[in-house]
């Protein structure tokens, strides 16, 4: 037990046993925050399980290369014997390999589907494999780990598809069209493009998001819902999409204008495009975010001023 919830270690081993654990929550109204995928190789696995020493009298776990224990085999806390464990047999854990594959390993999918995995590459040393961990953790800064190519690949085909999601939704902005529609119309486009909305059932506590799409108009920020309320000539169209697609979101957004529109606000959407356009060149490996959010404001106000 955690001071605000809980963590289980090893479990659930099953999809049946994740969904009777999302069973269980349910009754309570509690959230699953985080599942953690510890990724690694089975090359990995067959190395440490073969180094790996158990203390007979504590359960103390280690490794034959840490801290000199090849040499002197002794529990550093309790002085019992270290050994090796019996079922870390080569022939026992080829069995443990196999059930993890056909048991275990559905349950990625079944986890990716409510967003709520984290891939962590445990082939890295142990502290650098805790520190990823703690960086998951609500309390803390999150650490952003670095994607594999394959990773990237599937976040630009997620993106790439709410991009076009977006594009057939801006051609139906028009006078008289409710933004309900609107929100069934990019519902209807995600399903033909075989993703889900990433917005959909959002839940913060007790408060559940009950759009497919956000879409605000005129002054409203962000976060807008559908509702029977008409688009007028006139009206500034703020569209938000995001997709999930083989676990992995997409999202883009745009201001689209309907018909004639205020000078200021004219002024004021081609400022912001063009504060968002000039940096983005900065976008490359190696530089941080600081830079481009500093270049970012630099380019505003230059525009501002020449306007």
């Amino acid at each position: 037990m955690a001071g605000n919830g809980f963590v289980f270690d090893g479990f659930p081993r099953t999809v049946k046993q994740g969904e009777r654990l999302n069973e269980i929550l349910q009754k309570r109204q509690t959230a699953l925050d985080l599942a953690i995928w510890l990724e690694v190789s089975e090359e990995t696995v067959r190395e440490r399980i073969a180094g790996r020493l158990q203390c007979r009298r504590c359960g103390f776990t280690t490794s034959l290369t840490s801290a000199g224990f090849a040499d002197r085999p002794i529990c550093p806390y309790c002085d019992g014997p270290l050994i090796r464990r019996e079922d870390d047999d080569a022939s026992v854990l080829e069995t443990r390999l196999a059930e993890f594959k056909t048991k275990t390993e559905p349950l990625l999918s079944f986890y990716e589907k409510d967003d709520a995995l984290h891939r962590i590459d445990g082939n890295r040393d142990r502290e650098t494999v805790f520190s990823r961990y703690l960086g998951l953790d609500r309390g803390t800064r999150a650490m952003i780990p670095i994607k594999s190519a394959r990773e990237i690949d599937k976040m630009r085909i997620a993106c790439r598809t709410a991009s076009d999601v977006l594009d057939r939704v801006s051609e139906l902005i028009r006078p008289g069209i409710s933004t309900k529609e609107i929100d069934q119309a990019a519902a209807d486009l995600m399903q033909d493009a075989g993703v889900r909305s990433a917005f959909l059932g959002y839940r913060l506590g007790h408060r559940v998001f009950p759009g497919n799409i956000c879409i605000s108009l005129n002054d409203e920020i962000v976060h807008g819902i559908g509702s029977q309320r008409r688009i007028q000539y006139g009206d500034i169209v703020k569209l938000d999409i995001g997709v999930v697609q083989d676990g992995w979101v997409g999202d883009t957004a745009a201001t689209i204008p309907v018909g004639m529109i205020d000078e200021r606000i004219e002024k004021l959407l081609a400022v912001t495009q063009s504060a968002l356009q000039r940096p983005s060149a900065l976008l490359v490996p190696t530089k941080d975010w600081a830079t481009f959010a500093r270049r970012s404001r630099m380019k505003q106000c230059a525009t501002t001023s020449a306007s």
